[in-house]
Order: C-alpha cells, then sequence, then structure tokens
C-alpha cells in the first residue's frame, strides 16, 4: 500500500502556497455501503513524527470511544495520510495509507484527531447525536453519501466543532461536493484523494539571519550590553535593550528577535552569573589570613589602598586596618571587610618607658612626660587603625588635645630615635 500511495504522490502534484500550524483533517467521506475515508494532511512546513498522534472514533452520540487509530511513522511536509474502510472500494483502499475501523461512521458520529492526548482537530461533536447526519454550511445532509474537502485557507485545526461546520458556505470551513457519493460518481469523487490544496498566508519565505553574539560568563555584579547583528528592528527578552548596558543578577537565557519588516527570526544568549567569593579574616596573634583559597591575594590598607601583600596569610609590621581581595577560580573578586591591628609595639622598649600620657582617660586635653629632653613624634589612630593626627617635636610636657575626637578607644603612637611605644588612650 505504501509503495501505491509514494506512486500516486509523484504523479499527483500537492499544491501548497503556505503553512498550516498542525495536522488537521483536509477530506471526509460517508459513501454508499462502506465506500467511507478520511484524510490527514500536514502543511507544517516540515516532516511529522506522527508519535502520539491517534484518530478516535464516538458513535451515536456517545462519549466512549468506539475505535481508535494510533498512527506511526513519518508524514512529509505537504503530504497526506488516508485511511479508508477495509470494506471500502478497491479504487479507494489503492489510495489508502492504512485500513481501519475509525471508517467505521455514519454521517452522526464524530472523529477527533489528538496529539498526546490533546484534541487537535474534530468532526462532529463528542457527547451529541444530530440525527441521520450532522448539518455542516447550512446544509441538514452534508454528512451523509457526500464527500468533503477542508477549505483551502484553513491553516489550523479546530478542536472546537461549532467553529469548523459554519453556518453558511461562507463561514464553513468545509466544502461540500454536489455530486452523491456513490459508484457511478466515485471515479470523479476521488480524484482528489491524496492531495490538498492550500493558500496559508505565509509571505515570509526568507526569514532575516541574527546573530545574538557569544555566550558570556560574568562575576555577579559584572555590568554587560547585548548586541545582536542582522538586518531589522531588534527586539530582546527579559528587560533587555539592544546595545543598553544592564547588569545581570542570575544566570539567563536572553532572546532577541529580529524583525525585517516581513519576516522575523530569533537568536539565544546564555549569560552565566558566578558569584563572588565571600571572605573574611582571622587573626592570631597579629598575623591575619584570608579564609578563602583563590588563585590571587592582595591586602591593602583601609586608609589609600595600598597593596601591603600578596599572600593569603600577611603579618603586618605597621598597626593599622586591613582588608583583602581573593580572586577566585572564575575570575571573581571578593573584599572582605577592614581588620584593625592595634598591638603591634604594646611592649614598650625599655628605652621609651620614660614616655607616658595623662589623665588617661581623658576628657580632652592629655600631657606627654618624658625624661630629659628627648623628642618624639606622636601619631593617633583611632579603633579601626585608621591615621587622624600626627604630631612632630613632641617632648617633656607637650599636652594633645583630644577634643575634637569622639569618645572611645584609640592607639598614640610615640617613636623616637630610641624606638616606639604604643598606648591606648581612652576619651570619655
Amino acid at each position: 500500500m505504501i509503495r501505491i500511495f509514494t506512486l500516486l504522490m509523484i504523479l499527483l502534484p500537492v499544491f501548497s502556497f503556505g503553512q498550516t500550524t498542525e495536522l488537521l483533517f483536509s477530506e471526509y467521506a460517508e459513501g454508499h455501503s462502506n465506500n467511507k475515508y478520511y484524510e490527514i494532511y500536514n502543511g507544517t512546513g516540515a516532516a511529522v513524527d506522527l508519535t502520539g498522534y491517534t484518530v478516535i472514533l464516538y458513535t451515536n452520540g456517545g462519549v466512549t470511544a468506539q475505535s481508535t487509530l494510533v498512527l506511526s511513522g513519518t508524514l512529509a511536509n505537504n503530504a497526506t495520510y488516508v485511511v479508508a474502510n477495509s470494506s471500502a472500494d478497491i479504487t479507494i483502499k489503492d489510495l489508502a495509507d492504512t485500513l481501519h475501523a475509525t471508517c467505521g461512521y455514519n454521517g452522526d458520529d464524530a472523529l477527533e484527531l489528538r496529539k498526546n492526548g490533546l484534541i487537535l482537530d474534530a468532526f462532529g461533536e463528542v457527547g451529541v447525536d444530530p440525527g441521520s447526519s450532522w448539518t455542516i454550511a447550512g446544509n441538514a445532509a452534508a454528512a451523509v453519501d457526500k464527500v468533503l474537502r477542508r477549505k483551502a485557507s484553513v491553516c489550523s485545526p479546530t478542536d472546537v466543532w461549532s467553529v469548523s461546520f459554519g453556518m453558511t458556505e461562507i463561514d464553513s470551513q468545509w466544502e461540500i461536493d454536489a455530486l452523491p457519493f456513490n459508484a457511478a460518481n466515485m471515479p470523479t469523487l476521488i480524484l482528489s484523494l491524496g492531495s490538498h490544496t492550500t493558500t496559508c498566508v505565509n509571505p515570509c519565505t526568507n526569514p532575516p539571519a541574527v546573530n545574538a553574539g557569544a555566550d558570556l560568563t560574568v562575576c555577579a555584579g559584572t555590568s554587560v550590553s547585548l548586541t545582536a547583528t542582522g538586518a531589522g528592528v531588534f527586539t530582546w527578552d527579559n528587560g533587555v535593550s539592544q546595545a543598553v548596558p544592564f547588569t545581570p543578577t542570575a544566570t539567563t537565557t536572553y532572546t532577541v528577535t529580529v524583525d525585517d519588516g516581513v519576516c522575523t527570526n530569533t537568536d539565544q544568549v546564555t549569560i552565566t552569573v558566578n558569584a563572588l567569593p565571600v571572605v573574611t579574616i582571622s587573626e592570631t596573634a597579629n598575623v591575619l589570613t584570608a579564609s578563602l583559597s583563590g588563585v590571587d591575594y592582595e591586602w591593602m590598607n583601609c586608609v589609600d589602598s595600598a597593596v601591603v601583600a600578596t599572600t593569603q596569610v600577611f603579618t603586618p609590621t605597621a598597626n593599622g586596618s586591613y582588608f583583602v581581595e581573593v580572586t577566585d577560580t572564575n575570575g571573581c573578586v571578593g573584599s572582605s571587610a577592614c581588620m584593625a591591628v592595634t598591638t603591634l609595639g604594646l611592649e614598650s622598649k625599655t628605652a621609651m618607658s620614660s614616655f607616658n600620657i595623662s589623665p588617661n582617660p581623658t576628657k580632652g586635653k592629655v600631657t606627654i612626660t618624658a625624661a630629659g629632653n628627648e623628642s618624639a613624634s606622636v601619631v593617633i589612630f583611632n579603633a579601626l587603625g585608621k591615621q587622624l593626627s600626627k604630631v612632630n617635636n613632641i617632648q617633656n610636657g607637650s599636652v594633645i588635645d583630644f577634643s575634637e575626637f569622639n569618645n572611645g578607644v584609640y592607639m598614640v603612637q610615640i617613636t623616637s630615635n630610641k624606638g616606639t611605644k604604643v598606648q591606648r588612650v581612652v576619651k570619655n
């Protein structure tokens, strides 16, 4: 049977000027005796795998399937699939792809074309008994001893019979052949069997080229812009505009549509967003360690961001406030909070023990006392290690004013040619 069908498809040209959206019933015949057949048409523009497609027959207004045909194989574009009654005339059976009991209907029974269990197209209405025949295009006997062909302007199947049958010849989706389907007229009536004509409007024969660009991998917080290439007007989804910078917050696939005024086309690009590494600092005996193992480290002074070390472990040589930036294997950089180092030099050298600060705590001014006429410089840091002021040539009896500072703990670093001493001062 398939060999005969293939030959006829070569000899009988299939006219098609556009595309349909899905498979649909394209011809239906209910003739004398068992001369019954229906035709399914593929005008989608591509071959269709028939896996999942079924045709179900319901009889006499029933809601339970009388017979079910499970389709298989592949239906080429612009091709038809003909199902006939096994007792039909040989001329009909020679044009059929299969013989099946779903062609055991009368003019008042219903057929459904389904895909994966969902109704695509319907001939008749399940659960309704119209009498002897369905009324189609205003003809009360349209489905008895007649051949019906789907109009060429029908581009989509419909699961609603009331939309399909129509009240008049104009609004019906079906054309009813005027000749009765009997033995004398059968040779003429079946000339169209195995082919279908569609005039679906589809002017897009040359979709515009479009390229969304290469996929991107970025770090969280990075600004990017997407610029598609091609000819036409570009529209992006997900709130993105052509060539306008934005900051993606999560890995997302973006689709661009190009419209050249006649046709549209789409392309996609995926932006993968890697999270920034989370970094903290631990401190043991004035040794600072970055919590995260990475590929690059930069320890910096919180005051001026000067780089002071490039290893995971950093030993400060001076009091201050420090943070670390760690680059992970994705090339993303995470920054820690600042950590103050304020205990360096608290164990003063014996030579510096003569320098003292009083009163401590203080409400404002403090006095520096020292043995002899030795001079020194004084640097004041806050609790975060930020330098607040520096005074040179401090000698015995010099006064330093804390009045302008907020209440809190401050570190006073005294340096002379004999060494360095750091003393805590409390302002209250």
